[in-house]
């Protein structure tokens, strides 16, 4: 076997070395999007409240002199205290085309979390449910948007051939946001009209907003698969992050009869101002991204957030709900010249949503992959 080193990062310049691993994989594809470095190492960082309850480890590898792969493993105390199951996750995997290299990094996530006490291992997850998750295994040929994950077709063989299989797939959507809503949601709308009521949250009190979506988002995905609830820490630092570049708008509550029922985020696709800047964010980028900010219209935004209380699921008010909050953002994105919206992502057993985005004319364009091994 080739000689394939695989290291734990453990200072700074480690560090460096594996977010710089996805320059090197991606260097020649057309479609990936290099991230913000600032931002990548913020989010590695224990500003980050993620780490407040769980544990990561960080690995490379190195061949002939040159990283050329990258994985994490992680324990979610969280998670397992949700579900009671011993089972840990990997992330972050970028690898050059070398089953080899995927094999050693598999091994040392691997060996890893079973030292840990688990008996399981899922992902990809960058770092949970709340972030970036699933392995890309169709749609290569579109670029991510922003918090959505790109890989190589090779990425999925490999994993496989290591003897994971699907858990589950999660569904990326585009819909057309000129396109007027499909009859049946317009007389959803029309006969709760005055009922439901959708409204930007209040961005000058940003705790108070952040906690009310949180509880929304919270009680609304209790019952999903794989949901690992935001702490009040969690929601808080992403909402203050985005708050920097998230239009008041773009982020709603739907309220039926005077309560909170709904709540969705959207997203400008920062993607597309900063493709460009290939990471950096000083000493020019910075300065690019508020002027694209202020003056270039996006014309894609992500949906990133979507959730409707409960109690309301089994009935009828749920897609009203939802089919009020769509409109709100049809609405917003012609005003500000979006042409595109992404719903992503869903479960692909979701059928609530999946089949209300397809007759809403949604396209689905990505489909993101969650793998599992035994490890007992």
């Amino acid at each position: 076997m080739e000689n394939i080193e695989i290291k734990t990062v453990s200072n700074k310049k480690d560090l460096m070395n594996f977010i710089k691993v996805p320059f090197r994989v991606y260097k020649d594809d057309p479609y990936w999007i290099p991230p913000l470095i600032y931002e990548r190492k913020e989010h590695f960082s224990k500003k980050n409240p993620f780490f407040e309850h769980a544990k990561v480890a960080f690995f490379i590898a190195k061949k002939n002199n040159s990283y050329v792969g990258r994985i994490t493993a992680h324990i979610d105390y969280l998670y397992i205290k949700q579900y009671n199951r011993q089972c840990g996750f990997f992330g972050f995997l970028d690898a050059i085309d070398d089953f080899n290299v995927f094999k050693k990094l598999f091994e040392a996530a691997e060996e890893w979390v079973k030292k840990e006490g688990m008996q399981y291992i899922m992902g990809p997850f960058s770092f949970s449910t709340n972030d970036e998750c699933g392995l890309l295994v169709d749609g290569f040929a579109s670029a991510p948007t922003i918090m959505l994950g790109h890989a190589k077709p090779y990425y999925a063989k490999y994993v496989e051939q290591l003897g994971y299989t699907k858990e589950k797939d999660l569904y990326g959507y585009l819909l057309d946001s000129e396109r007027d809503l499909p009859l049946f949601m317009k007389k959803m709308v029309e006969k709760t009209e005055g009922k439901i009521v959708v409204k930007p949250i209040n961005k000058k009190d940003l705790k108070t907003s952040t906690e009310l979506l949180r509880d929304i988002f919270n009680d609304s995905w209790t019952n999903n698969w794989g949901f690992i609830p935001f702490t009040e820490e969690e929601f808080y630092y992403v909402g203050k992050n985005l708050n920097l570049i998230v239009d008041n708008d773009f982020v709603n509550v739907a309220y039926y009869k005077g309560e909170p029922a709904g709540m969705i985020v959207y997203l400008p696709n920062l993607n597309e101002i900063i493709k460009d800047l290939n990471g950096r964010l000083f000493p020019f980028g910075i300065l690019k991204i508020i002027y694209r900010l202020k003056y270039k219209q996006q014309k894609l935004a992500r949906g990133v957030l979507l959730g409707v209380r409960r109690k309301y699921h089994k009935n009828i008010l749920a897609t009203a709900i939802v089919s009020h909050m769509i409109k709100r953002m049809q609405e917003i994105s012609k005003r500000k010249g979006v042409s595109t919206l992404d719903i992503s992502w869903v479960l692909e057993d979701n059928k609530g949503i999946t089949e209300l985005v397809e007759r809403g004319n949604g396209t689905l364009y990505k489909i993101f992959r969650i793998y599992g091994k035994s490890l007992t």
